[in-house]
This record gives C-alpha cells, structure tokens and sequence, in this order.
C-alpha cells in the first residue's frame, strides 16, 4: 500500500504535466507578478522616505522572483 506522500505526490506530477493547468498557472503568475509591479509603484513614496531615514526595502527581490517563476512557468 502507497503511503499519503507518495499518493499526493504522483498526484502532483501528474497534474504539473496537464496543458491546461501549465496555462493556468502561467496566468496567475502573471497576474500576481502584475500586482507586484502595480503595489510597487503605489509604496514608492513610502519607501523613498523609509530611505531617507536609513531603511531600504528589497522589494526588487520580490519582483525578480516572481518574474522568474512567471517566466519559467511560460517556457515550461
């Protein structure tokens, strides 16, 4: 008998490996790195103060990885 990891894991590939899922998944990536770049602009003058006084948010870390798993979600 299978163990639950094992099922849920098979499970997984099996649905990673299904067209439509790829597609939808590329399209939430792009939607949420969208509302990344929309929430970035909007924080922009907090964090022009925020460095004024010394603090730096890394908030191009959060951009690049969604970029990034956006884009290898789309050549996938």
């Amino acid at each position: 008998m299978r163990s639950h990891k094992a099922y849920i894991r098979v499970r997984v590939q099996k649905a990673v490996r299904n067209p439509m899922f790829n597609h939808v998944r590329s399209l939430l990536l792009f939607a949420l790195y969208q509302c990344c770049l929309f929430a970035g602009i909007l924080l922009m003058p907090v964090a022009v103060l925020a460095s004024r006084v010394g603090v730096r948010f890394p908030y191009h870390r959060v951009v690049a990885r969604v970029g990034g798993a956006y884009d290898r979600a789309k050549n996938h």
